[in-house]
């Protein structure tokens, strides 16, 4: 895993023809026991405006070569510091997830590489209460596309995005910690058998 990570994080930078990343985060968590054997790796890459928009795809359709089919698929998605400071949605990502969601989570991925964040300068994240509404807007979103057999969809998207949920729940109702680490989020549940989360 590491040398995967290190070997990605050259190739993304090598091949950064803007040199408009400026920081690199890998989104959700590698831990262990958060992983499944299909679990990809997903950088978070933050970028200035210069940052092109097909670059994206170039450096994915690099990283998809660089490796064996047995190895975890390595990704690049990026945010716009534009957006990160109130600006027009511009990134892939923030068109499934909006970037108000994003700010809330980055905190709590692997920086990598590059500058750290200043969370400070950047608009602030939901409240829970509207979290929770586009959380919701998200999984149904996720259900149309599953039922409509949508090219492109990931069925497992559905139960990321509902452990997602009931992390804001467990933030608003019980006053838990807001994690992006699902074997956490089962603990915090651990006493509700029936919950949702020991489902998903």
């Amino acid at each position: 895993m590491k040398d995967i990570i290190e070997k990605s994080i050259k190739l993304i930078l090598e091949n950064d023809r803007s040199g408009g990343i400026s920081s690199i985060f890998i989104g959700g968590t590698i831990k262990e026991e958060d992983r499944t054997k299909d679990s990809d790796i997903d950088f978070i890459g933050i970028v200035n405006d210069d940052f092109e928009d097909d670059d994206e795809k170039r450096i994915n359709d690099i990283l998809a070569q660089a490796f064996t089919e047995s190895a975890p698929e390595a990704k690049l998605r990026v945010l716009y510091e534009s957006e990160m400071l109130g600006g027009s949605q511009r990134g892939f990502i923030t068109k499934l997830i909006p970037i108000r969601i994003w700010i809330k989570r980055l905190p709590l991925f692997l920086h990598v590489w590059g500058k750290k964040l200043q969370t400070l300068k950047t608009i602030t994240p939901y409240s829970c209460a509207e979290e929770t509404e586009i959380e919701i807007g998200i999984i149904r979103g996720y259900i149309s596309k599953w039922r409509n057999d949508q090219q492109g969809f990931h069925y497992d998207w559905i139960p990321k995005a509902v452990l997602y949920l009931c992390s804001v729940e467990a933030e608003a109702e019980y006053g838990n910690e807001y994690t992006i680490s699902f074997q956490k989020l089962i603990e915090q549940f651990e006493e509700m058998p029936e919950h949702i989360v020991h489902e998903s």
